[in-house]
């Protein structure tokens, strides 16, 4: 719950980060999704 977050503030802001072994990617473009899954 957002009372229970100490200091009592939300940051949503962007936070650039690399991706790592359990990070997805998402591809779309207007309505259209493009989803696929590689198993290694």
């Amino acid at each position: 719950m957002i009372q229970g977050i100490a200091p009592h503030t939300f940051d949503n802001s962007y936070k650039p980060l690399l991706p790592d072994e359990n990070s997805f990617f998402i591809l779309f473009k207007g309505r259209e999704v493009v989803i696929a899954e590689k198993k290694q």
